[in-house]
Protein backbone atom coordinates (compact mmCIF):
# COMPACT_ATOMS: atom_id res chain seq x y z
CA UNK A 1 0.00 0.00 0.00
CA UNK A 2 2.75 2.50 0.89
CA UNK A 3 4.43 2.02 -2.47
CA UNK A 4 1.26 2.57 -4.52
CA UNK A 5 1.10 5.63 -6.79
CA UNK A 6 -0.19 8.66 -4.93
CA UNK A 7 0.94 7.55 -1.49
CA UNK A 8 4.53 8.75 -1.72
CA UNK A 9 5.08 12.51 -1.63
CA UNK A 10 7.24 13.58 -4.57
CA UNK A 11 9.43 16.70 -4.73
CA UNK A 12 8.00 19.03 -7.38
CA UNK A 13 11.36 19.90 -8.97
CA UNK A 14 13.54 16.83 -8.54
CA UNK A 15 10.81 14.21 -8.88
CA UNK A 16 12.32 12.24 -6.00
CA UNK A 17 10.31 10.77 -3.12
CA UNK A 18 10.39 12.96 0.00
CA UNK A 19 8.09 11.00 2.29
CA UNK A 20 4.70 9.40 2.69
CA UNK A 21 1.33 11.12 2.40
CA UNK A 22 -0.17 9.73 5.61
CA UNK A 23 -3.70 10.91 4.80
CA UNK A 24 -3.64 9.15 1.43
CA UNK A 25 -2.13 6.02 2.96
CA UNK A 26 -4.82 5.86 5.65
CA UNK A 27 -7.53 6.22 3.00
CA UNK A 28 -6.32 2.99 1.39
CA UNK A 29 -6.30 0.91 4.58
CA UNK A 30 -8.89 -1.70 5.43
CA UNK A 31 -11.24 -0.62 8.20
CA UNK A 32 -10.18 -3.16 10.82
CA UNK A 33 -6.46 -2.34 10.67
CA UNK A 34 -4.70 -1.65 13.97
CA UNK A 35 -3.99 2.13 13.88
CA UNK A 36 -0.88 1.93 16.09
CA UNK A 37 0.62 -0.88 14.02
CA UNK A 38 -0.30 0.96 10.83
CA UNK A 39 1.49 4.14 11.92
CA UNK A 40 4.54 2.12 13.02
CA UNK A 41 4.69 0.37 9.64
CA UNK A 42 4.24 3.61 7.68
CA UNK A 43 6.87 5.36 9.78
CA UNK A 44 9.37 2.54 9.19
CA UNK A 45 8.55 2.42 5.48
CA UNK A 46 9.12 6.18 5.20
CA UNK A 47 12.40 5.92 7.13
CA UNK A 48 13.59 3.14 4.82
CA UNK A 49 12.52 5.04 1.72
CA UNK A 50 14.40 8.18 2.72
CA UNK A 51 17.54 6.50 4.07
CA UNK A 52 17.68 4.27 1.00
CA UNK A 53 17.46 7.29 -1.31
CA UNK A 54 20.18 9.07 0.69
CA UNK A 55 22.46 6.01 0.51
CA UNK A 56 21.86 5.69 -3.23
CA UNK A 57 22.76 9.35 -3.75
CA UNK A 58 25.96 8.92 -1.75
CA UNK A 59 26.86 5.92 -3.89
CA UNK A 60 26.23 7.90 -7.08
CA UNK A 61 28.51 10.69 -5.87
CA UNK A 62 31.26 8.21 -4.99
CA UNK A 63 31.30 6.78 -8.53
CA UNK A 64 30.92 10.16 -10.20
CA UNK A 65 27.32 10.04 -11.41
Amino acid sequence: MASQPGVQRIHAFSGEPVGIDITEAKARIVEDADPKLLMKCLTEFERGLLTGRAAAKEGEEEIGI
